[in-house]
């Protein structure tokens, strides 16, 4: 499952938490990625019966202060060589994390997400630093074998930056 939760706080923000934390409960997705968390939506989900049955990516203390929003990984299944980059290109902190998970006798998937940077008018203001990050992104995914990415790389207009991305660095569609 993957969600942008956004990070609006004043906007019904408990109500929000909980129809998500009520779509979890009743789906109970192995692997869950949620983008633009902030530490009381964090605080939230914890309160709630199905968190105990996760593990959660670490979040940097520098994340956890009010007016910052930030990814999450949660699992059933441990994570291992777990990592956390922040983009170069990123005037707000964006980053990419990535761990591995190994489902019994399965050989490791590597599970993945990001949120690059938002959009905002003029509408190519960060569209450098958004094909700088989805191409680091796809990068680090190429490294592994076995890859599931949940993340929010929509950037609100009709440009497919990452299709367009994965086909210029050589990836076959269907084979990468």
């Amino acid at each position: 499952m993957t969600y942008n939760v956004w990070s609006r706080e004043d906007v019904v923000v408990y109500e929000r938490m909980k129809v998500i934390g009520d779509l979890v409960r009743e789906h109970s997705p192995d692997v869950i990625f949620f983008q633009e968390i902030t530490p009381y939506m964090h605080f939230i989900f914890e309160s709630f019966a199905w968190w105990k049955d996760y593990h959660c990516s670490p979040v940097p203390p520098g994340e956890q202060t009010v007016n910052h929003h930030f990814c999450l990984m949660l699992s059933k299944l441990s994570m291992e060589s777990y990592a956390r980059w922040e983009y170069g290109t990123s005037p707000t902190g964006k980053c990419y994390l990535e761990a591995d998970i190994t489902p019994g006798s399965m050989k490791p998937i590597r599970i993945a997400t990001t949120q690059l940077e938002c959009p905002v008018p003029p509408a190519s203001m960060h569209l450098r630093d958004r094909y700088m990050q989805a191409k680091h992104s796809v990068s680090a995914l190429s490294s592994g074998d076995n890859v599931v990415f949940g993340g929010d790389m929509f950037g609100g207009t009709t440009r497919p930056t990452c299709r367009s991305l994965s086909l210029q660095d050589g990836a076959t569609p269907g084979k990468n």
